[in-house]
């Protein structure tokens, strides 16, 4: 197996069509990264194999066992985000952001970052908070940072976690200051072991 395809397994194994594409990749014993097996593993994405695809976009963004390239990695990120892929939504809705592989369109980015969020992907729920919250790519709105933020946060994100206990500190736009909320979810968060959590709690003492 590829180096390429190792470093990605873990992943792919989650979707049955990706377990399938590995499957197909073993058969046809891959070896290390060389121009045949980044063929193969191009063939799978032409196809339309979303997971193949979110690899390519992946392995050419960092380098994985082929030279870096933000431009293809956004186009295959954007080919397996087309298709519902919610990791590549949120990786591209970050090019976009900062602009790398892809002009900078914050807007765009924070559209790609809640079709991500929506799907339950917890970086992308955290992400679109700070958005909200700082109004950046979106209209500042604190109710839906803190909407955002919960989300992740109820999937055990501790920045979320502690992004909430502020909130709740001290009081945002319709967001009444809540101490006894606020320590719940400093407390969390601390118990993963966020420092700032654990001076917030001294804090509230």
């Amino acid at each position: 197996m590829s180096v390429l395809m190792q470093c990605f397994l873990g992943r792919a194994v989650r979707l049955a069509v990706a377990i399938f594409m590995l499957m197909l990749c073993a058969t046809m014993n891959f070896g290390c990264v060389e121009a045949e097996d980044y063929s193969r593993v191009e063939w799978f994405a032409e196809q339309g194999f979303v997971e193949a695809q979110f690899i390519l976009g992946e392995a050419h963004l960092y380098g994985l066992g082929i030279p870096k390239d933000a431009q293809k990695a956004a186009e295959w990120l954007q080919k397996a985000a087309e298709q519902g892929h919610a990791e590549a939504q949120f990786m591209l809705g970050l090019l976009y952001s900062i602009g790398e592989g892809v002009p900078e369109d914050i807007q765009k980015g924070a559209g790609w970052l809640q079709k991500a969020a929506e799907q339950g992907h917890v970086e992308a729920q955290y992400t679109l908070g700070q958005m909200y919250e700082k109004g950046r790519g979106v209209p500042k709105d604190e109710l839906k940072a803190v909407e955002w933020y919960t989300k992740a946060a109820e999937q055990g994100d501790d920045s979320a976690q502690f992004a909430l206990g502020l909130f709740y500190e001290y009081g945002g736009e319709g967001i009444p200051q809540d101490k006894d909320k606020a320590k719940e979810w400093y407390q969390k968060a601390a118990k993963q072991g966020s420092e700032s959590s654990k001076e917030a709690l001294k804090r509230l003492q």
